[in-house]
């Protein structure tokens, strides 16, 4: 009998408050499987960078507020891990900052190409 295969990113009940007390996202516990991708995609304002940082472990290590529950990549805790090891195990792409060589790329024609696991977020 084999072992169950352990996500490549899981988080437990996690949420964050900025510096200035303001709230960020509610708590969210996403899994992420090899070589799956997730998506973070809303309107502007709705926490989409902050939960990006701290699933990629920015958030602890490069951004302090207070960080709730915790999240695993490849079985490293990020806030024990150093952002080094973090940073080989998961990154991301901000489409507005490469507007012009992604913009025309559909969501749709991402998803055919296997390229995301999305993730829906109910606010």
């Amino acid at each position: 009998m084999t072992s169950p295969a352990w996500p490549s990113l899981l988080a437990d009940r996690v949420a964050y408050r900025y510096p200035q007390n303001n709230p960020g996202p509610a708590p969210l516990s996403p899994a992420v499987g090899s070589g799956e991708r997730l998506l973070s995609s809303g309107p502007s304002g709705c926490c989409k960078s902050t939960l990006v940082r701290i699933l990629t472990g920015l958030i602890p290590h490069l951004h302090h507020g207070t960080l709730e529950g915790t999240v695993w990549l490849d079985g490293l805790s990020t806030r024990d891990a150093p952002l080094w090891q973090l940073v080989e195990r998961a990154g991301y792409i901000v489409f507005g900052a490469l507007g012009g060589l992604l913009g025309a790329l559909t969501l749709a024609a991402l998803r055919r190409a296997g390229a995301f696991a999305y993730l829906a977020e109910q606010r």
